[in-house]
């Protein structure tokens, strides 16, 4: 069942989103929760006390935490929800790339545009349950969703695949490129080739400069200088596409 989060302080248009999600959800016939918050710190508050919601619909103007300032809030702690944000100008794009928002609607929320992104971001969560890697170990075969890798990483003749929660996976030795163990990811737009040997996940990218790169959860990792330009360039392009959604 899905957990949906609305966040708007103001009441008539909060009942109107709300109202057509419901709608949305008795036509498509999908199972979900859904709550209703009129400020930043509620949500942040249930989110800490509840646990994570999947999809998070926020106003980007609202007194006391502004919806820019509530993503952040609430990247740090959760790292996959999928952000909508509500907004009369589509001048914060930039800003958004700090929460990696998955889209904004502009206001007044119109029923056609809002089941649209409803259908791409219904089929974005239940792609990433499923979307998964089989990855031969020494000792066994180990299933890594996508969702849970950070980047991979050729080290001697072994694939490592570094995952969110710190921990890792290495490959029995490969008989074949690193190219080929990882193509599988690389026919998901979230993963780029940084190249020969290492792979990330854009949608977990925070930062890029000039060294490396910035992963969710604050991990930095340092890269060749000639891999970072091309690396940058990749991860707006997949943001400024409408990364997430795919």
């Amino acid at each position: 069942m899905l957990r949906i989060a609305i966040c708007e302080d103001e009441a008539a248009q909060r009942q109107q989103v709300s109202g057509l999600v419901n709608d949305y959800l008795s036509t498509r016939g999908i199972a979900a929760r859904m709550r209703l918050f009129d400020r930043g710190q509620a949500l942040v508050d249930a989110v800490a006390g509840e646990g994570p919601f999947d999809l998070y619909i926020l106003d980007i103007v609202m007194p006391e935490m502004s919806g820019i300032e509530l993503g952040r809030a609430l990247r740090g702690s959760d790292q996959n929800g999928l952000v909508v944000y509500l907004t009369s100008s589509p001048d914060f794009a930039l800003e958004s790339y700090q929460v990696r928002a998955f889209h904004y609607l502009l206001k007044p929320v119109r029923q056609q545009e809002l089941f649209a992104m409803l259908d791409e971001a219904v089929g974005r969560l239940h792609r990433s349950i499923e979307a998964s890697l089989q990855v031969r170990t020494r000792g066994s075969t180990v299933r890594i969703r996508f969702d849970d890798l950070l980047y991979a990483e050729l080290q001697g003749r072994i694939a490592r695949y570094n995952l969110r929660d710190g921990s890792f996976v290495e490959s029995m030795t490969l008989s074949g490129s690193f190219r080929e163990a990882v193509a599988p990811l690389l026919q998901d737009e979230r993963f780029v080739l940084c190249g020969a040997s290492f792979l990330v996940n854009l949608y977990h990218i925070e930062m890029v400069d000039r060294a490396g790169m910035r992963l969710a959860g604050g991990r930095y990792v340092a890269l060749p200088k000639a891999s970072c330009s091309a690396l940058r360039a990749a991860w707006s392009d997949y943001w400024l596409e409408g990364g997430g959604k795919a």
